[in-house]
């Protein structure tokens, strides 16, 4: 075997034979000598640097141990001493020689047997010593070169709980490097069969009771962090945490106390605008854990001798028929809820407590849109439905399209997770409305299940595809869908069926108000605007922000800009650049802009992103641009979209038109009514003498508002009519 040698202080040997009938020892000696080694050749080992392994006695003598012909040995000091070394060095008085073994550390940490013996020299409590001692750049690498060390898993039972709670505080320190490498080492440690989840739990614990803050406050607090490393250390050590709790009773406690320190409100300000794949896999991972909190309710069956379940059973009762008296726990008078027989317990075989608990939900928290459901069925004869068993198919429903309990591979990250505590049972209520006015529609009857259902699970599936982000926003793309008002036509009439004539009057308002929203926007975009240039200065001043003026000339053929140093300038006349309505071929906006798309986002991107979009023009360039408001990016791509003649896509836009649509069609039933429609607004009284008033809750608040709305939309779909001027 003809190997190649080289060593610390540049000596090299091209070819030397290592004969497999000379010892190891010997091949040390004669090689030290001939690279002149420093130290006695007892002092000396071959490192191997293709797989930094250390080159045994046996190995030379042993004929099936063989090496390519030109690999590269090292001559080094056995790893023992060379940790010696580097402990008497970082124990030394002299700053200097610290700081240049705590370098050295950083390529001598790939040898495992070095990490090994400094390890078994108590190398852990110098190097802590040594962390506590310095700051700044300094310190994170000290920091750094720790998390190194513990990379090699070796060592660990060392590490004792002083050792963790000399680390913890540094979670919270100013610097960042540093504050993330205490996060990474705790993440390993968590991990360790000898430490895991209740040492740390212990140690953070303790930490916070020093610092007078709550447990987990200062981690959780680091995902707003303005540091994209230090946001995705934190949030894979609190997987980490998840992951290893001892038991599942643990686990809920830990995600309940995550909710209280807002992560989800956190979480909820990332999870659209960081497109960083190993940050958007942690939120994966994150949001499976409390996805698997539904999955444990759904794999516990509804046990009749259980006292707690059947508590929930008979407060589900208690709570939608709150003036009736349930005469025995077995009655005829669940079917009344829409059970199929008289225990209710044989039809939550399905779901187990999930679909209890789902029920019960919403008899709580939206108690009367659940009884009316129930009472509407009595109207139905026989087109009604058994309640409380389509809410337990509704569970399955979600459960299936939300793939909870199963892998995905293509790992869909659901934002509205991150809007509500409680979002699973949320978009189950909303669910249960759209079945209802789904079952309504098609006058269906209990034989037409299975299409309304698939119906329901198609229109649920469709909107989760749009990845709403709010709870709201979900209700409405659901109520959007409900209505037919993202469809060109609201029904598909076949061959030889008679159109609905309400649908024929909707389909017609629709056209009119989209038209009218669009050259709303329309206006706006002859106006002008200005937007800042992305990632442009102003020439001669590297710190000050370009600015583009846009606006859509009035002849409407093409659209023009001009730079300006400040945004409240607003060039008038014929702007110099323009581009012609032939040659412009759509709006990009958010991550899908060219810009994005190149390359990494930076964490200075973060604000921009939701407000940034790209015209794309027949040349292929494509010009960028960051809008100063929300109302602003709304009304310019939706805008320019309506320009070339393209649907307008901004949810506000669609909210817009759908409450226009609704307006003018109350104001024709209105009509074909005979009721007769003031054309002046009422007398609006005097304000009152104090306001030590409130609502009840959200919803009355949202009622308020919508009523306020219409009355106003009322008037001026009167104005439209010619019956009278607008308010």
């Amino acid at each position: 075997m003809k190997i190649s040698i080289s060593c610390d202080w540049g000596g090299t040997i091209a070819l030397y034979e290592l004969k497999r009938d000379v010892g190891l020892t010997e091949h040390i000696d004669i090689i030290c000598k001939e690279l002149k080694a420093p130290d006695p050749s007892a002092n000396y080992a071959l490192f191997n640097e293709t797989n930094n392994t250390y080159i045994k006695p046996e190995n030379v003598t042993n004929v099936n141990f063989k090496l390519p012909d030109g690999t590269p040995l090292r001559l080094r000091l056995k790893p023992d001493l060379v940790a010696a070394d580097s402990i008497e060095k970082l124990t030394s008085s002299d700053p200097e020689a610290k700081r240049k073994a705590l370098t050295q550390m950083k390529s001598r940490l790939q040898d495992k047997d070095f990490a090994v013996a400094f390890l078994e020299r108590n190398g852990i409590s110098v190097l802590i010593a040594y962390v506590q001692e310095v700051s700044g750049n300094i310190l994170g690498f000290a920091l750094t070169t720790l998390e190194a060390l513990m990379h090699h898993h070796v060592g660990w039972e060392k590490l004792d709980e002083t050792f963790l709670q000399n680390i913890i505080p540094f979670i919270s320190s100013s610097n960042l490097t540093a504050s993330r490498r205490a996060i990474e080492i705790v993440s390993h440690l968590v991990k360790s069969p000898q430490h895991g989840f209740d040492a740390i739990d212990r140690a953070i614990r303790a930490n916070a009771t020093k610092e007078t803050k709550k447990p987990y406050f200062v981690l959780v607090r680091l995902l707003a962090s303005t540091d994209l490393n230090v946001k995705l250390a934190a949030l894979t050590l609190v997987g980490e945490l998840i992951n290893s709790t001892p038991s599942d009773q643990h686990k809920k406690q830990f995600l309940h106390l995550l909710d209280d320190l807002g992560i989800n409100k956190l979480l909820k300000e990332q999870v659209t605008t960081i497109q960083n794949q190993n940050f958007k896999e942690q939120l994966y991972l994150y949001q499976r854990a409390r996805l698997w909190e539904l999955q444990q309710l759904s794999d516990i069956a509804h046990d009749k001798e259980n006292e707690e379940h059947e508590k929930m059973l008979l407060k589900l009762w208690s709570l939608v028929f709150p003036d009736t008296v349930l005469e025995s726990r077995v009655s005829k008078q669940w079917k009344t809820m829409g059970f199929q027989g008289t225990d209710p317990a044989t039809d939550l075989r399905g779901m187990g407590l999930l679909g209890l608990s789902n029920l019960l939900y919403m008899a709580e928290f939206h108690s009367d849109k659940l009884r009316k459901i129930i009472a509407v069925q009595s109207e139905r004869k026989d087109h009604d439905y058994p309640v409380a068993v389509a809410g337990i198919n509704l569970t399955k429903m979600l459960y299936e399209l939300l793939h909870i309990g199963t892998e995905d591979p293509t790992k869909p990250i659901f934002n509205i997770f991150f809007d509500h505590a409680h979002a699973f049972e949320e978009m189950y209520c909303i669910a249960f409305q759209v079945l209802d006015h789904t079952w309504a529609d098609m006058n269906a009857s209990y034989m037409d299940w299975s299409n309304v259902i698939a119906a329901v699970r198609k229109q649920i599936s469709d909107v989760l595809a749009q990845n709403p982000a709010t709870i709201e926003m979900f209700h409405r793309v659901a109520s959007w869908k409900q209505t037919g008002l993202h469809e060109e036509e609201d029904t598909a009439v076949e061959a030889g069926d008679q159109p609905d004539p309400l649908n024929k009057i909707r389909t017609k308002v629709r056209k009119n108000m989209t038209d009218l929203v669009k050259n709303q926007k329309l206006g706006y975009l002859r106006e002008g605007c200005s937007f800042k240039a992305y990632g442009q200065k102003q020439k001669g001043n590297k710190n000050a922000q370009q600015y583009v003026f846009l606006r859509l000339h009035d002849s409407m053929q093409h659209l023009g800009w001009a730079n300006t140093s400040s945004p409240t300038e607003k060039p008038t006349g014929e702007l110099p650049n323009i581009v012609k309505q032939a040659d412009f071929k759509g709006v990009v906006a958010g991550v899908e802009c060219p810009v994005f798309q190149k390359r990494k986002l930076k964490p200075e991107d973060e604000e921009a992103v939701p407000l940034t979009f790209a015209l794309s023009v027949a040349s292929g360039e494509s010009l960028t641009f960051v809008c100063q408001t929300p109302m602003d990016f709304v009304n310019w791509t939706d805008g320019l979209r309506g320009w070339i003649g393209a649907k307008m896509e901004c949810p506000e836009t669609l909210d817009d038109i759908k409450v226009l649509v609704e307006t003018e069609i109350e104001v024709k039933m209105l009509d074909l009514e005979g009721i007769t429609i003031p054309s002046i607004a009422p007398v609006v009284p005097p304000p009152p003498s104090n306001y030590d008033f409130f609502y009840k809750d959200k919803e009355e608040m949202t009622n308020q508002a919508v009523t306020e709305t219409r009355r106003k939309g009322i008037a001026l779909g009167r104005s439209r009519l010619g019956d009278g001027p607008s308010e």
